[in-house]
């Protein structure tokens, strides 16, 4: 039997079809400049927005992915966090503290981190209280403060529960703020502020050895 002619599909100048080259761009695009920037996608992509609409509609399915991909990464920050230090309650909450305050990576990782991103996704999201995709970040949330809530427990804080609420608020607070204030002088106060409510609720143990002391002079 006489095997058919492989067929050779038309060079168009790109390696990848413009939907991978949508999907890769999306995920580079959203961290930098957030959600709605669905034209930049096309643009980085080298398609049009009417290619874009084809395949993804208004971009939900793509949205969807990166919160997904934030998630991950945000839940890998928390492994790091509980094989760093095993059986430390009090330590593991210093070191999210630590995370949080966005000093612990490159120039500009203060932009890029997934807790923030997640937060900047769900303010741009259009609320509703059905709204798939801002439900399941904020179930992330939810799994964030059980987990936080359990570290204060475990701890042995006084009023386990006000002072979660408490350290929440002011990390979620910082998150929003991050992105315009970078490492600058508001940022580099939350380790401060954090230890000012474990103090509060008599966690009396010293901050880890690591822990970057504020500079007054910045």
């Amino acid at each position: 039997m006489r095997k058919s002619p492989e067929v050779t599909p038309p060079f168009n100048g790109f390696e990848k079809p413009a939907k991978q080259r949508m999907i890769e761009a999306s995920h580079k695009v959203f961290l930098v400049y957030g959600i709605q920037a669905i034209d930049k996608v096309a643009r980085l992509a080298e398609s049009n927005l009417e290619t874009f609409m084809r395949y993804f509609g208004s971009g939900d399915p793509l949205i969807e992915r990166f919160i997904d991909t934030q998630i991950a990464e945000a839940e890998k920050i928390w492994q790091e966090i509980v094989t760093d230090y095993p059986d430390q309650p009090e330590a593991q909450l210093r070191r999210w503290l630590f995370m949080a305050n966005g000093t612990f990576g490159g120039e500009f990782d203060h932009l890029v981190s997934p807790e923030v991103t997640l937060s900047r996704t769900a303010a741009e999201l259009p609320w509703h209280p059905k709204h798939s995709l801002l439900i399941k970040i904020e179930n992330y949330w939810q799994t964030e403060r059980h987990r936080v809530l359990k570290l204060c427990r475990h701890a042995r804080l006084r009023a386990p529960q006000e002072a979660c609420d408490k350290l929440l608020l002011l990390v979620h607070g910082a998150r929003g703020q991050r992105s315009a204030f970078g490492s600058l002088k508001p940022m580099r106060l939350l380790g401060e502020a954090g230890e000012d409510i474990l103090a509060a609720h008599s966690c009396t143990s010293k901050p880890l050895p690591d822990w970057d002391p504020l500079d007054d002079e910045a």
